[in-house]
This record gives C-alpha cells, sequence and structure tokens, in this order.
C-alpha cells in the first residue's frame, strides 16, 4: 500500500511538470502563428467543426488566444495522463518517463498537430469508456474526434481489426516487429494506403503528407522504434500480470 502511494504521488508529479511545462509555454511552436491567425479570423483555413466551435465558445467568453491555446494544451497534458494510467497500470510511471524522454513526443503534439492530438486522445478515452460499457459517451466522443480531424477514422478501423483478429498476444507482436522493420527499412507500404485512401476522401490533407517525416534520417527511425517498442512492451507486461488477462485484451489492441 505503502509503494502504491509514493508511486501515485510520483506519477502525479510528472504530470503536473508536464502540465506546467506545456501550459505556460508563450508563442512557442511551428503552427502557433497559423492558429491564432485562425483564432482572430485573420484565416479563412478549414481547422473542422468541432475545432472551430471550441474557439467560439473561447471568444464567446472574451478570452484571448493565449488562454485559449493554454487551455488546449493542459487538456491534451492531463488527457495523455488519465490515458496511460489506464493502459500501462502499475507501469505508469515508467512508460509516461519513457515517453516524455524525447521532446518531439510530447512537444509536437501541443505545439504543431493540436487537432490531431485531440481527435486521437478522445477515440483513445472512447475505447477505455467502451470497455468501462460505457457506449453512449464513447460514441460520443468518436463523433466530437471526427468533427476535430477526420484523419481520426483509419485509426477507428485500424483498431477494429486489432480487436477481432488480434487477441493473440504473440500475433500482435509480430505484427508490430513487421511494421517497425518496414518503418526502418523506408518500405512505407501504410503510407501508400494512406495518400491513395487521401486522394479518394479529403485531398486537403495531403499537405500533411508534404510535410511528415517519412524521410527521416536512420538515427530517428531507430529512436522512434525504440521508444514505441518500450511502451508496447510496458502496455502489454502490465496486462500480462492482471489476474484476469481477458479483461484487459483490449489495452494492446489500442
Amino acid at each position: 500500500h505503502g509503494d502504491f502511494k509514493r508511486e501515485k504521488l510520483v506519477y502525479n508529479v510528472q504530470v503536473a511538470i508536464l502540465f506546467a511545462f506545456s501550459t505556460f509555454k508563450f508563442e512557442t511552436g511551428y503552427d502557433w502563428p497559423v492558429y491564432k491567425n485562425h483564432y482572430e479570423e485573420w484565416s479563412s483555413l478549414d481547422f473542422g467543426f468541432g475545432f472551430s466551435l471550441a474557439e467560439d465558445a473561447f471568444k464567446y467568453a472574451g478570452l484571448t488566444f493565449d488562454v485559449f491555446w493554454a487551455s488546449i494544451a493542459g487538456f491534451i497534458v492531463m488527457s495523455m495522463g488519465w490515458l496511460v494510467s489506464k493502459l500501462a497500470g502499475q507501469n505508469r510511471s515508467i512508460v509516461i518517463a519513457i515517453f516524455f524522454s524525447i521532446a518531439d513526443l510530447f512537444l509536437i503534439p501541443v505545439f504543431s498537430i493540436v487537432r490531431q492530438t485531440i481527435a486521437v486522445l478522445l477515440v483513445l478515452t472512447a475505447f477505455v469508456l467502451t470497455k468501462e460499457k460505457r457506449v453512449i459517451w464513447s460514441l460520443l466522443l468518436v463523433f466530437i474526434a471526427a468533427l476535430t480531424h477526420l484523419s481520426v477514422l483509419p485509426m477507428i478501423g485500424i483498431v477494429g481489426v486489432c480487436w477481432v483478429f488480434m487477441r493473440s498476444p504473440i500475433l500482435r507482436l509480430i505484427f508490430f516487429s513487421i511494421f517497425s522493420l518496414l518503418y526502418l527499412a523506408q518500405l512505407d507500404l501504410f503510407r501508400s494506403l494512406v495518400e491513395f485512401g487521401v486522394s479518394v476522401v479529403y485531398p486537403p490533407y495531403f499537405l500533411y503528407l508534404e510535410r511528415d517525416t517519412y524521410s527521416a534520417s536512420l538515427l530517428y527511425r531507430f529512436m522512434y522504434v525504440g521508444i514505441s517498442s518500450a511502451l508496447f512492451y510496458a502496455v502489454s507486461f502490465s496486462i500480462f500480470l492482471k489476474t484476469d488477462n481477458s479483461n484487459y485484451q483490449w489495452g494492446a489492441h489500442v
């Protein structure tokens, strides 16, 4: 019991530091000017109905862009903290330490790919609520996520496939290893599928494909695969330690 209380304190301190650092930054991030111009109605870019609605709510309350941006960053960090706690269980302190050991992994979600991050977090929260049999809230979050950024729709399909066909931990490990090796070898088959889907469904999203890191250095790729592997192992390991393994299979799917 004492160890649990100490671990909980450590975890809360970790999240609090990240919350403070991410929330109280000022004029930082690649896309900060773009978001500010959109908030102040100097931009005609389509940011999605859900995100625009959040902007309108803050503007209606008379709040500045800085308050809005700080609130978004705080929401992202707190949501990440809650999800890591749910998915990694007793390994949460290790997982969040690994995840935030590389600046790119926590800076970019609160600096640049903000709408995408919010949408992904809403979908992951929906998966958790589904397991807790709160289906209506889960569907509502998925709907809001799709309104925020359409890129979450393929993610829902992929997780659904894993849920149905990859209940074996060994099978999940095999597929994770195969796609990791393909990424290291720069054989990005999944990217080709995404390009085709974007061209059919929503061509404006080609903007992201033109600016992503598919051509990143080999060192960066090793770093990314290393961090992903550590997270995969930590989440799976926490699942295998449960007494009722069947109740926690969904964590590895996510």
